[in-house]
């Protein structure tokens, strides 16, 4: 069986491909932390010229896959909204690390919808062993409580 014959959703161009990897941690990531910190922080400004500067960033890392289109920028965002444009753009950057899930979790955004109004979960499946053994296991419910370290 070659590989071409193994099903499989993700682009031999880029995350499916040979000499693809993914980083653990990345310079977008590491620039979205320091924009969410400079808002958190009171410094709207340097937020909102962060923001702007990491899309540059990751908009000529990837330019040759864009085909010339670009990313957004930023102007005059203040309060909620900026935190939200952060967020989103974390979101779209980082959309397979679990980060995002967490940044959800802690700040309400991305605001997502889900089908048919169910609620997003807010932990991870349980494995079956865990349900069978652990007395505490909390039931499927659980999937959707908030605990400590989810805020809002």
């Amino acid at each position: 069986m070659t590989s071409k014959s193994i099903a499989r959703s993700s682009n031999d161009e880029t995350i499916g491909g040979a000499g693809w990897h993914v980083d653990m941690v990345s310079w977008e990531e590491n620039q979205f932390i320091i924009a969410e910190c400079q808002y958190q922080a009171g410094n709207q400004a340097g937020a909102l010229a962060t923001l702007n500067a990491t899309l540059d960033g990751i908009e000529n890392r990837w330019a040759s896959y864009l085909g010339g289109a670009s990313l957004p920028r930023y102007s005059g965002l203040s309060g909620d909204a900026l935190l939200e444009a952060i967020m989103n753009e974390k979101y779209k950057a980082l959309v397979q690390n679990l980060q995002v899930w967490d940044d959800w979790k802690r700040t309400g955004f991305p605001v997502l919808t889900t089908y048919e109004n169910r609620p997003v979960p807010h932990r991870f499946l349980y494995p079956e062993d865990e349900k069978n053994a652990n007395t505490n296991f909390p039931g499927l419910l659980g999937l959707y409580h908030r605990n400590d370290n989810d805020p809002n």
